[in-house]
């Protein structure tokens, strides 16, 4: 279902979109109104087409060929999940006023396409807290619950990043992935950054260059951090806000 949506008068002095076709500019326009109400719109050309320019003699290669241009200049982003294509619509939140948010409709974007800064200044970030107990209306709901969630997840995987042995710090992207599918991770990070502050000094991983460490996707798609041994060594030990306010000190 098509939203409205709000076009403020500084689209139309940006000088990086001036650099786009016309139909560019007006196909990036017309995603929002397709698009749900957290940035995420289907990425199926033929879809788009119907929704977009149903009376129009266009074809899909020029479509595609606007929406290319959208991606290289950063305003959308593309993703697939199960084989099913996506766009993810960068600061659409940021930038639309959304009272009364719409169930979710698509997937969310991978944590690799998401910004830190996306929502800063979002007029609605005061009426929501992180853990979606609402200061106003529309109690533990709206698109800035779901913003911030997936904000707190980018701080705490920078914290699992950093906290992880340089040796072996590769494969990011997988292993933001892997990190992704944590579900339980704000309950379990604690325990996280207490097995790898006690794994790093053990022999396996001081010897031999840290050859044996195994890489960050692994450690997490195995949950190496429930390791018997470390979660009853580091059960109550530690919580993220010790380890952030240790950093700021």
């Amino acid at each position: 279902m098509a939203r409205i949506r709000t076009i403020k008068p500084e689209y139309w002095e940006d000088e990086k979109l001036a650099e786009l076709s016309i139909p560019a500019r007006l196909t990036y326009i017309a995603l929002w109104n397709f698009s749900d109400d957290f940035g995420v719109v289907k990425g199926n050309i033929g879809w788009l087409k119907g929704r977009i320019y149903p009376y129009d003699d266009f074809s899909l290669l020029e479509l595609s060929v606007w929406l290319d241009e959208l991606e290289d200049a950063d305003r959308i982003r593309p993703f697939k999940v199960a084989d099913e294509s996506f766009y993810y619509i960068p600061n659409l939140v940021r930038h639309q006023i959304i009272c009364r948010p719409s169930r979710r409709r698509n997937p969310d974007p991978p944590l690799d396409l998401f910004d830190f800064n996306e929502c800063s200044m979002s007029p609605h970030e005061t009426l929501i807290d992180v853990k979606g107990k609402g200061k106003g209306k529309g109690k533990g709901k709206g698109n800035i619950y779901r913003v911030k969630k997936l904000v707190n997840q980018k701080l705490l995987f920078d914290v699992f990043w950093q906290l992880y042995p340089k040796e072996r710090r590769v494969g990011k992207t997988t292993a933001i992935k892997a990190f992704q599918k944590i579900k339980d991770i704000e309950e379990v990070m604690p325990t996280i950054i207490c097995a790898l502050e006690k794994q790093s000094k053990t022999e396996q991983w001081t010897n031999n260059n840290g050859k044996y460490i195994p890489h960050p996707s692994t450690w997490l798609n195995g949950r190496r951090w429930e390791d018997e041994a470390i979660n009853e060594a580091c059960s109550n030990e530690y919580s993220v806000l010790h380890y952030l306010k240790k950093e700021e000190e």
